[in-house]
């Protein structure tokens, strides 16, 4: 959930006095729902980059993909 998602659906239940985890998780749904456009974006941390992890992985061979072009 993005920050700015969390704020909104917190006032939300701020105002109508819900105090229960699920309904918080029901109204953030709920502000999803009601906002045109775009869903917001996730915040992602760039830091994934430097892990040993996806180093190694940067380096593979491409896949053979040539399955799928029919």
């Amino acid at each position: 959930m993005s920050p700015e998602l969390f704020v909104r659906a917190v006032e939300r239940a701020h105002r109508y006095r819900l105090p229960e985890l699920k309904t918080l998780e029901r109204l953030a749904h709920l502000v999803v729902q009601a906002t045109p456009g775009q869903l917001p974006l996730p915040a992602i941390d760039e830091s994934f980059r430097d892990r040993p992890a996806y180093q190694d992985g940067a380096l593979t061979e491409t896949p053979n993909l040539t399955a799928y072009d029919d």
